[in-house]
């Protein structure tokens, strides 16, 4: 997601409707949501739906440490890209975390400790991904 996107006045950047009116506007974590996140700077795909696109179980896609858009899904978009006006659509969001090993400020981080002899794993998660609110058709 572009850094300079524009937003509404109440921080959303997408809307997904039916044709009804009804739907999602999709806010991306930018560190404002209450779970605590730093942001998450995503990726945003979206595709058609193909039940052979991870309806069942879905393999890893990508590598994890890509920095541009190569993220995954963007092998579900066609050489030439299907119009996305009608149909089964699939949001794919790919949060990109961003590492602290600070001392004192550890996010999404984990590091290991002896306790009584023993190896012990410490974790310092991130919270990440968009909220959903729901939009009603008028």
């Amino acid at each position: 997601m572009d850094d300079n996107a524009s937003f509404t006045e109440d921080g959303y950047r997408y809307q997904l409707l039916n044709e009804a009116g009804a739907g999602y506007y999709v806010e991306p974590d930018r560190g404002q949501l209450e779970e605590g996140g730093r942001g998450d700077t995503p990726y945003v795909y979206v595709t058609h739906h193909n039940s052979a696109e991870g309806d069942a179980d879905l393999i890893t896609l990508g590598s994890c440490c890509n920095t541009d858009y190569q993220q995954g899904p963007e092998v579900f978009i066609n050489e030439q890209p299907e119009s996305t006006a009608d149909g089964d659509l699939v949001l794919w969001y790919v949060p990109q975390f961003h590492n602290d090993d600070t001392p004192g400020q550890q996010y999404c981080w984990a590091d290991q400790t002896v306790v009584d002899g023993v190896l012990q794993p410490v974790v310092w998660p991130c919270a990440g991904g968009p909220r959903f609110v729901p939009v009603r058709a008028e």
